[in-house]
């Protein structure tokens, strides 16, 4: 059942964008324009009970009409108004990562595990393919000049899959000892005990060091410049370097007591969506001239994902949110 509970005056910008997590396949779909206003946008919320799984959801994505959604027990999915849970994976492993290519490929990051759903919608496991072990839970998976990259903490393995999984090569396997990777303007960066590294033909190079930093995540600042987050602080690999937007944003968190940082997600080369946790539980929606929106929710937030039709998911600890389009 369906909860519309309240309604959250938001000033929002809705982008037309390209999210290098995830690949619309939504045929015949006209690209969003820039879209700015103020604007009553409903928020639902689905419990476990409404779409039958696990209350956890890791993982969203979208493939054709299908939203895909990634809990502690496998694949639920949102199709037409009607929860579907009718992809089988087997053991009811816990689904970290969900990713569609531009060919309708579903790739999935499980518990030690990785895989593709078949045409019969039927989970196919590429690791045991392959007997590959010992490198836990793959928590993303992405596309590289045209490969498959399922990266865990401790590795990353590059596929070649063709011809609907009928073709599948393991390529590489890259050791790495990372939180998750990050994904910025087509470029791949890894965190390694405060290194960072960039993947670069199927190998980590090294950038910068940061010394007895914790580092979250990576974003783009700007063409020439990086920014990393710790838990609720956004820094240049340059200590020394300064920027008023980037202390303002950070004042911004430090006055209305946002003190973890969980993931973010990327509209655009500009734009972001940032999850945070503690004695409050929401996400930030910015760029690096000012905070667009701060949304408080019940959740902790572990996944966000704009659909085809500009519907903002997120997955949390505890059930999913659907932020309406206007």
């Amino acid at each position: 059942m369906k909860i519309s509970f309240l309604y959250l005056v938001l000033i929002i910008s809705f982008y037309s964008f390209v999210n290098l997590n995830n690949c619309f396949c939504q045929s015949g779909k006209k690209k969003y324009n820039f879209l700015t206003d103020t604007a009553k946008r409903e928020i639902i919320y689905y419990s476990s009970s409404d779409y039958k799984s696990f209350r956890q959801v890791w993982a969203i994505s979208q493939c054709n009409d299908k939203i895909l959604f990634g809990t502690t027990t496998g694949i639920t999915i949102f199709q037409n108004n009607v929860w579907k849970n009718d992809i089988n994976i087997k053991d009811s492993t816990i689904v970290r990562a969900i990713f569609t290519d531009k060919d309708e490929n579903i790739f999935i990051g499980c518990a030690n595990d990785f895989g593709y759903i078949d045409t019969n919608n039927n989970y196919v496991s590429i690791s045991k393919k392959f007997n590959l072990v010992g490198f836990n839970d793959i928590w993303t998976v992405f596309s590289l000049n045209s490969e498959i990259y399922f990266s865990s903490f401790s590795k990353i393995f590059c596929i070649n899959f063709s011809d609907n999984g009928n073709n599948i090569k393991l390529l590489e396997t890259i050791d790495t000892k990372s939180n998750r990777v990050s994904i910025i303007n087509k470029k791949v960066y890894s965190v390694q005990n405060g290194n960072i590294f960039e993947l670069k033909k199927k190998k980590l190079k090294f950038v910068s060091v940061i010394e007895n930093k914790y580092i979250n995540f990576i974003l783009p600042f700007n063409r020439n410049n990086l920014l990393y987050a710790n838990w609720n602080k956004l820094m240049f690999f340059d200590e020394n370097k300064k920027n008023d937007k980037v202390d303002k944003i950070n004042n911004y968190l430090k006055i209305n007591d946002i003190t973890k940082f969980y993931t973010f997600y990327q509209l655009d080369k500009n734009t972001f969506l940032i999850s945070y946790y503690g004695d409050k539980n929401g996400i930030l929606i910015l760029n690096f001239k000012n905070i667009l929106a701060n949304i408080n929710l019940d959740y902790k937030v572990y996944s966000m994902f704009f659909d085809s039709y500009n519907n903002l998911w997120l997955g949390t600890e505890n059930g999913i949110y659907c932020i309406k389009s206007k």
